[in-house]
């Protein structure tokens, strides 16, 4: 059996905590290989945001996402939010400080845009580095934290996984012309520009992909690079997410509508800080999981 582990899922722009750090630790004792889940989707607009406002801006714009977005509501894995007090403490102003500096050494004309507000001017080019340059030094950084090397691990990107979410269902024909379409699916419906697979939502009500869509692309992808095992080891606070993402997925699998739904066997461990000797990470019992 081939299994894939993963662990110590983190967010661009964001500092990892002592849970993050105890569930690589973990998962480098099992056996399998290693991947992190990591969240990139709003790092370029949080970095623009910082150009122009600083850290305060940024706490400002968490604020707008904590009121306008349903992440929270549906304990989405992709986006999840925390709660208005926490905002400051989880920013790693550092690494928008490092990105700002790659910014000003190699691209000031750039720099210059995101300052005065114009990032439209650039966003082609912008996009781009934060892509092929930012991005990548960031994570290097933050896998050195977790004492990883980049050859040790393999990485999945939320955002290109919501692309492929936008991608399996797209168009509103009642026959799909491609194969792989999650609206071949019986149980896939549209309700306006939100759909659903059953009972489970994957694009919410402004047609945007959503953490279990997310979730359901990587293990579709997982199993399409061979692999028939699943170990998720993470914070408690993803873990209704993470199942009910599972179960979709076997749902799916066992129905045998699409290929590419192949069978894996799922895990779980996760972890939580204990609640009155905050320095300790504990495992969460499955009773008292959702």
């Amino acid at each position: 059996m081939t299994n894939l582990i993963f662990a110590g899922h983190f967010d661009i722009g964001e500092k990892v905590n002592q849970v993050q750090k105890e569930t690589i630790e973990r998962a480098k004792v099992l056996d399998g290989d290693l991947a992190i889940l990591i969240g990139d989707i709003g790092f370029a607009l949080g970095l623009a945001t910082y150009a122009k406002g600083g850290l305060d801006a940024v706490v400002e714009g968490y604020k707008i996402r904590l009121v306008q977005a349903d992440c929270n509501a549906s304990k989405c894995i992709a986006a999840q939010l925390p709660s208005v007090h926490e905002i400051p403490s989880i920013i790693d102003e550092a690494q928008y400080k490092k990105a700002i500096g790659i910014l000003s050494e190699r691209y000031e004309s750039v720099l210059d845009s995101l300052r005065s507000g114009s990032v439209g001017e650039v966003k082609a080019e912008y996009n781009k580095i934060i892509r092929e340059e930012i991005v990548p030094e960031l994570i290097k950084d933050r896998l050195t934290e977790y004492g990883l090397e980049r050859e040790d691990v393999n990485l999945y990107f939320e955002k290109s996984l919501r692309t492929k979410v936008s991608t399996r269902t797209r168009g509103s024909g009642k026959k799909p012309r491609n194969g792989m379409s999650w609206r071949r699916l019986t149980q896939f419906e549209r309700k306006d520009k939100a759909a659903y697979i059953g009972d489970q939502k994957v694009l919410n009500e402004r047609g945007m992909p959503i953490c279990r869509g997310i979730m359901l692309a990587l293990f579709e992808k997982v199993a399409r690079m061979g692999y028939d095992s699943v170990t998720y080891v993470g914070d408690s606070k993803y873990a209704l997410s993470t199942t009910r993402a599972q179960k979709l997925y076997g749902a799916i699998a066992e129905s045998g509508e699409l290929d590419q739904f192949k069978s894996l066997e799922f895990k779980n461990e996760f972890y939580e800080m204990h609640q009155s000797r905050p320095d300790q990470v504990v495992p969460v019992p499955n009773a008292f999981l959702p």
